[in-house]
């Protein structure tokens, strides 16, 4: 057997006469089957009213996130994305910070122990 014969990524799939006649009105686009599939749905779920305000790219568009939580994690991510010839982009640099109006002070009351006297 031939690698050609179970690969599939390259592959372009044709729809069946069968597939044709039992399923009119059936459509296809370039987007991924997980994220712009959601991000499809989203859309359709508001329409046919006024789309304009949705943001359709997003933060992440359809690019997967990485996360790299300590300096090992940021070592991994660009050595694998250089093995694979992928250009990443830095969307948030480290390290992370409480933001203005988050709780800084805990509102419960600390057991006996635990208050200062």
């Amino acid at each position: 057997m031939r690698a050609n014969d179970f690969l599939t990524e390259k592959k372009q799939g044709k729809v069946s006469q069968e597939l044709k006649a039992a399923s009119p009105g059936s459509y296809s686009n370039p987007l991924d089957r997980y994220y712009g599939l959601y991000r499809a749905s989203m859309i359709m779920a508001r329409s046919p009213g006024n789309s304009d305000d949705i943001d359709t790219e997003s933060q992440m568009g359809v690019r997967p996130y990485m996360g790299a939580y300590t300096e090992v994690d940021k070592q991994k991510i660009e050595a694998a994305n250089k093995a694979l010839g992928v250009k990443t982009t830095v969307t948030a640099r480290g390290p992370s910070e409480e933001l203005e109006g988050g709780n800084t002070v805990s509102p419960m009351t600390g057991a006996k122990w635990q208050r200062k006297k």
